[in-house]
């Protein structure tokens, strides 16, 4: 996870030194922190590790999740079907853990999808992890 703070740290202080040879005007040191911030957030869309859900800028609503790793007590890792699929990481949390197995083992006895609420709801006693209801069958003739 550090690694991705060295390069963004590295390419940073390379445009701080091709500003700086190139004589800044004012314009020029008002930009750099700009620049930094959009640099930080577009590395973090086309880094090859997990994203941290909390970078996440676009609204999801609710995600299927295709597989996950808990990962005690680091984080748990979630590959989540967005359109397509998207790695990201959450913080460890017992209580999340819990509910992601949960929702799995329920998900898998009904025979559907395990969903992610992506977007933190009002309530924090709402899970954010869930399975789909079964889908009723076709009305027989």
């Amino acid at each position: 996870m550090t690694i991705w703070l060295a390069y963004f740290a590295v390419f940073a202080v390379l445009i701080g030194v091709w500003a700086w040879a190139h004589r800044p005007s004012w314009w020029t040191v008002a930009v750099y922190p700009i620049l930094c911030v959009v640099l930080y957030f577009a590395a973090t869309e086309v880094m090859g590790s997990s994203k941290p859900k909390w970078l996440e800028w676009r609204e999801m609503g609710d995600v299927r999740v295709i597989a996950y790793v808990l990962d005690e007590p680091n984080a748990i890792h979630l590959w989540l079907d967005a359109g397509e699929p998207r790695a990201y990481v959450e913080p460890w949390s017992l209580k999340r853990a819990k509910e992601l197995r949960s929702a799995d083992g329920e998900a898998g006895e009904r025979g559907t999808n395990l969903m992610m609420r992506f977007e933190s709801s009002e309530d924090p006693h709402e899970p954010m992890f869930f399975a789909l209801p079964p889908v009723a069958p076709p009305a027989k003739d």
